[in-house]
């Protein structure tokens, strides 16, 4: 990733992955501090990456990504 277009929270409290992950059993879901949301299967392959609009705070940012009728 381009860290100019995508630079890291710095002295946050929560780091960059402090959200927890969610798996549907075949897939695991991560977001990220950065903006950067990935999907993973259970060998750990990347299956997609996109980046959203999250608002950081002084703390960082940690909500955890969660599933809806098994959809992320």
């Amino acid at each position: 990733m381009d860290r100019q277009e995508y630079p890291g929270q710095s002295g946050s409290e929560t780091g960059e992955a402090a959200p927890a992950p969610v798996s549907d059993g075949q897939h695991v879901y991560a977001l990220y501090g950065s903006g950067v949301a990935a999907c993973f299967d259970l060998d750990g392959n990347r299956k997609w990456t996109t980046v959203v609009n999250v608002r950081n705070s002084e703390h960082g940012y940690a909500a955890s990504p969660s599933l809806v009728d098994g959809r992320p």
